[in-house]
């Protein structure tokens, strides 16, 4: 309900970045405070017992681990390639700078 009115331009709200990836990446919402973002949270999910457990209770269980997995494994996959990508620029502008400096150097002593 919050997404659909944030997306209707009702206002900002705070939603999980896994809810909101679709459409961001469509354009229907856009993130207002790219330095900040929520807490991340603890899932608890509560039942009476083991035993004794409604198969529809445990399918619960198994499908809430098994999307709470794939989800930080895409997660873990993303911020090693963020910190991938980040540290090639860093390389590259080092690298840049580093020949920036050379010529300078060499301009400076031809001179």
């Amino acid at each position: 309900m919050l997404m659909a009115a944030a997306c209707e331009g009702a206002g900002i709200a705070l939603l999980p970045a896994a809810d909101c990836r679709e459409a961001l990446a469509a354009g229907a919402l856009t993130r207002v405070l790219p330095q900040w973002s929520g807490v991340d949270g603890i899932l608890h999910l509560v039942f009476v017992s083991r035993r004794g457990m409604l198969p529809s209770v445990r399918a619960v269980i198994d499908f809430a681990a098994a999307a709470l997995k794939s989800f930080m494994t895409k997660c873990e996959k993303d911020a090693a390639a963020k910190c991938k990508t980040e540290s090639e620029d860093q390389k590259l502008k080092g690298a840049a700078a580093s020949s920036h400096t050379k010529k300078c150097t060499t301009d400076a002593v031809g001179t």
